[in-house]
């Protein structure tokens, strides 16, 4: 059994994800409690396009404001199913940015599904999570490495100068 908290995540998103979402509740919008607002799931309701249009442009403005949590929060409210190319694209960036890249992997991943076109710049985005993901960790106590995507392919860099 779950706690009621988690019980509407099931089947809808990661665990990273759902971790993410419960940190945000509790240390952002300070609540504990699930809010009557929040207590659907992000894909059991459909929006109506005049919400659904504030509800990006809501994201887009934390996301400019650099309200990376708020801003993933706002994306992660909009149905999966409702949710637009540049929402997908925002929640990734946010991600990216909370340093969460399991889950940005994933919103990028769902980004290039809804363009549906050999987007290059998705593509870039989609490679850096997964290199993060995958090497953060060696590249935070090797910090004179450095592994660089972009769109004529990765590369992996030594510098005798390091940032520190």
């Amino acid at each position: 059994d779950l706690p009621s908290t988690m019980n509407q995540f099931v089947g809808f998103t990661s665990k990273e994800e759902s971790d993410l979402i419960l940190h945000i509740r509790r240390t952002v919008l300070h609540s504990d409690e699930d809010s009557t607002n929040d207590a659907i799931t992000a894909s059991a309701s459909t929006l109506s396009l005049a919400i659904l249009d504030f509800k990006v442009e809501r994201a887009k403005q934390k996301y400019a404001a650099e309200s990376f949590e708020e801003a993933f929060y706002e994306c992660w409210k909009i149905p999966q199913e409702q949710r637009p190319l540049e929402i997908w694209k925002i929640g990734g960036e946010c991600c990216k940015k909370l340093r969460v890249f399991a889950v940005a992997q994933r919103w990028f991943s769902e980004a290039i599904h809804v363009c549906r076109s050999n987007n290059s710049d998705l593509n870039v985005k989609l490679e850096q999570a997964r290199i993060a993901r995958f090497f953060n960790n060696y590249l935070t106590h090797y910090p004179m490495i450095d592994i660089r995507v972009d769109q004529r392919g990765k590369g992996l860099f030594y510098s005798l100068y390091s940032n520190q």
